[in-house]
């Protein structure tokens, strides 16, 4: 299996918009579009973020299709972490297209990028999602709100440092 992570552009927008619409308003969570009507001016804002050094917002293409969206958002150089997000279509479940593009996005951010530490979250009803960010290396660090989820609703969040990463702890 292999899958390579795009740049997000204006030509991934039907096909991203098809796969998102089965996840329902707010199931990509705070760092994708709600709305498949959302997805260009997104993607637009998502290359600007990407010139600013803020994001990389990423499409993951499996066979010369795109199965889903990855990214790091809220790069902070500074403190030197940023957020990992993504998704797959439903058609790509359980293929190993979300594990893989993480760990093209932990390289990207540990290497590249020169994070200290990457997180991310889950809602606690996806066991896959979890289980993905475990496979990953990432150590949940507790139970919250989920960012941009409905009123009550908890995620598991979690977190990736590159000194575990670096020496094979965190993978």
């Amino acid at each position: 299996m292999s899958i390579q992570l795009a740049a997000i552009e204006a030509v991934h927008t039907a096909a991203l918009q098809g796969l998102a619409a089965n996840f329902g308003p707010g199931g990509l969570g705070p760092f994708f579009p709600a709305k498949p009507e959302q997805w260009p001016a997104w993607i637009a804002e998502a290359q600007n973020r990407r010139d600013a050094g803020s994001a990389h917002a990423l499409t993951v293409v499996a066979n010369g299709e795109p199965v889903g969206a990855a990214g790091l958002f809220d790069i902070d150089a500074e403190q030197g972490t940023a957020e990992l997000a993504l998704w797959i279509g439903r058609p790509h479940w359980g293929q190993g297209y979300g594990e893989a593009a993480g760990r093209h996005l932990l390289r990207l951010g540990f290497g590249e990028l020169a994070l200290s530490a990457v997180r991310s979250h889950c809602p606690l009803t996806k066991r896959a999602a979890h289980d993905c960010l475990e496979n990953l290396g990432f150590h949940l660090t507790g139970v919250k709100a989920r960012p941009g989820g409905a009123p009550g609703e908890r995620a598991a969040h979690f977190e990736q440092r590159r000194e575990l990463w670096e020496t094979g702890q965190g993978v």
